[in-house]
């Protein structure tokens, strides 16, 4: 199974090797550290889940290829049920992401609900015809 980002609820960016995530219409947010946010690139690219298993294998020969799949497949089942990710059949298969850095650190997603109410806002429905700032007319 191969996984795509789901881009119209979610945006996403990179800040110091970490990624950010936030969900816009269920108002959480999520952020990924160490291999997890190396993985979060290499989806973003549109990379096929094996091609993704082969470079984390080749980068971390020290571990099991059974041990890493099943912490992969876990991290990428917790996406999906976080609407992060829409499974789908079919990759790029030349899609790459950048390489993985040591140490490895089982993925994990890390939500955050503490600003759900903050993100939900939709200012343009709270702004009147002549938009926001209002300035009035002296």
């Amino acid at each position: 199974m191969n996984y795509l980002v789901n881009r119209s609820e979610i945006v996403s960016d990179l800040i110091d090797g970490e990624v950010i995530l936030l969900d816009l219409k269920a108002g959480a947010y999520y952020n990924l550290e160490g291999t997890a946010a190396t993985l979060w690139q290499w989806l973003e690219s549109g990379a096929a889940t094996d091609s993704i298993l082969q470079a984390l294998g080749a980068a971390f020969p020290e571990l099991a290829p059974e041990g890493l799949a099943q912490d992969v497949t876990a991290w990428l089942k917790d996406l999906v049920e976080n609407r992060l990710l829409t499974p789908q059949e079919q990759a790029d298969a030349d899609a790459k992401g950048p390489d993985f850095s040591p140490p490895y650190s089982r993925p994990q997603l890390f939500a955050h609900a503490d600003m759900e109410e903050l993100l939900k806002l939709d200012p343009v429905h709270e702004v009147g015809d002549p938009g926001w700032p209002a300035v009035p007319s002296n």
